[in-house]
């Protein structure tokens, strides 16, 4: 943990919230059939969200030390894959390491939810996830939770990365 309690306690009450809300996903979705990426970004999103509740109502007394989730290359990477080549630039994701993509991906997962319902619930979320009877792809999902088209998504991506830019550079 941490030598000092009030770190440590609040690393320990994200982390629990995290790997609890991985509990809840797989009553949605079974683990054969879940998609790594959508799981870690959802799970980083209740996770973000449960930090911001427990400092406002005094439940946390420090902001967790969490792992820097900005990592730029984890964008060039497309939704779909675990590498990506680029003029000489190849970044490939092991099997073991495919979770982290999912992190970063937790900013779009909200920007898109912010953006076209702000009202989704992460019930609605999942049951959108539970209604693939295969393993679905993260555009798949997206497109489908957030009524988007192919052109759409292309698009809301863009403006996403246009408006959060500077974040990457943090």
């Amino acid at each position: 943990l941490d030598d000092n309690p009030v770190q440590g306690y609040a690393n320990m009450l994200a982390t629990v919230t995290h790997e609890l809300f991985h509990a809840c996903q797989r009553r949605y979705k079974a683990a054969s059939s879940a998609n790594i990426k959508f799981d870690e970004a959802t799970a980083q999103m209740i996770e973000t969200d449960c930090i911001e509740y427990f400092l406002a109502n005094g439940k946390m007394k420090a902001q967790p030390e969490v792992e820097n989730i900005n990592y730029i290359e984890r964008y060039a990477v497309p939704l779909d894959k675990y590498s990506v080549t680029y003029d000489g630039v190849e970044t490939a994701f092991a099997r073991k390491d495919r979770a982290d993509l999912g992190y970063t991906l937790a900013y779009l997962v909200r920007y898109l939810r912010d953006r076209n319902s702000p009202n989704m619930s992460y019930d609605t979320l999942l049951k959108t996830y539970d209604s693939f009877w295969t393993t679905p792809t993260m555009s798949e999902l997206l497109k489908t939770a957030f009524g988007l088209s192919d052109e759409s998504l292309t698009t809301q991506y863009q403006l996403f990365a246009r408006r959060h830019q500077a974040m990457f550079y943090e």
